[in-house]
């Protein structure tokens, strides 16, 4: 599919516009040639992990209805990652001088080009 699933900071300083770019982008992926496209390795990992569980948990949990809340939580949680690496430049002088260890890899925010 030639999706760059690495998430690419928002330029904007506008604060509503920077926290809405990472909810966007839990839907939109950029490609290769940095066209915007569809997130499709998004939906099919959180649809992996919501409805694997079908296969292995107890009646009651492996319905429908609980595939699709686990779901919503994968992409709830790359919506999270997305708004931690948007903030990162604001939050990680704080992080350091507390000596708290990195939430995110290095390789999941790509560098802006100077």
């Amino acid at each position: 599919m030639h999706e760059d699933p690495r998430y690419v900071r928002s330029n904007s300083k506008n604060a509503f516009a920077r926290t809405m770019h990472p909810v966007a982008f839990t839907f939109i992926d950029k490609t290769d040639s940095g066209r915007n496209t569809i997130a499709f390795s998004n939906f099919a990992g959180a649809a992996a992990g919501g409805f694997v569980g079908r296969a292995y948990l107890p009646n009651g949990y492996n319905d429908l209805t609980h595939a699709e809340q686990r779901m919503a939580f994968q992409l709830t949680s790359i919506t999270i990652q997305n708004i931690a690496a948007e903030f990162q430049p604001q939050w990680g002088p704080f992080v350091r001088k507390r000596r708290i260890q990195k939430i995110l890899p290095e390789w999941w925010v790509r560098q802006h080009d100077k």
